[in-house]
């Protein structure tokens, strides 16, 4: 048996205050500004900015 390595990013919603942990391969395929910017994705619960905890 094999463990995942796989690396994830904890993104906190700066409104509702809902927390995910997503796979950083997801956030690098929805990255819509330059590296090194912090990742941004819309919250799932309320449709807000999410960003890195």
């Amino acid at each position: 048996m094999t463990e995942s390595t796989e690396k994830v990013v904890w993104m906190k919603c700066t409104v509702c205050g809902y927390t995910e942990a997503v796979p950083e391969w997801v956030l690098d395929e929805l990255a819509l500004g330059k590296r090194g910017d912090g990742y941004v994705m819309a919250c799932p619960k309320c449709d807000e900015k999410m960003i890195e905890k």
